[in-house]
């Protein structure tokens, strides 16, 4: 004699988890947040150096992108300098980084999509130029030899 209940009811929880997940709301109505869309003038900043030691512009460029490889996100800097705006990619998954890349230290204008939630801002650049209307930057070295000299003391933290 075959048990059907038992089989059905697999069939059943099989049947909710992939509703759940083709849904992608893992039990959660999804709540999308609507965006606002912009045209900003300023930098793309690695926000990191940005912070600790005042690094911008063409002359730390190669830092920023340096750190922008060893896994750094970028961030907006707005014209004026007094707002910084982290990048999101444009898709789940992607790197934020690889469409601005090539941008960091030159003075831009960027289209995208300016999101808010919970007063925490983040900026999805869809478009990006150079300001002074200059031909796009090259492809960024790919070296990933850190440019700034350090003295042995003020080196990374040391590992036992």
């Amino acid at each position: 004699m075959v048990d059907r209940g038992a089989g059905a009811a697999s069939a059943l929880v099989i049947g909710l988890i992939a509703a759940l997940i083709a849904g992608g709301s893992c039990g959660r109505p999804r709540q999308d947040v609507a965006g606002r869309a912009v045209t900003l003038e300023g930098e793309i900043i690695d926000p990191q150096c940005y912070f600790t030691h005042g690094g911008r512009g063409l002359a730390h460029r190669s830092c920023a992108i340096y750190c922008a490889r060893g896994g750094q996100d970028l961030a907006f800097l707005n014209r004026a300098g007094d707002r910084m705006i982290p990048l999101v990619a444009a898709r789940h998954g992607a790197d934020p980084n690889a469409a601005v890349l090539r941008y960091v230290g030159y003075p831009v204008v960027v289209q995208g999509v300016f999101f808010e939630k919970g007063g925490q801002r983040v900026l999805r650049v869809d478009a990006i130029h150079r300001l002074d209307g200059g031909p796009p930057p090259g492809e960024p070295d790919t070296t990933r030899q850190d440019p700034i000299p350090h003295s042995a003391d003020s080196s990374t933290v040391a590992t036992p």
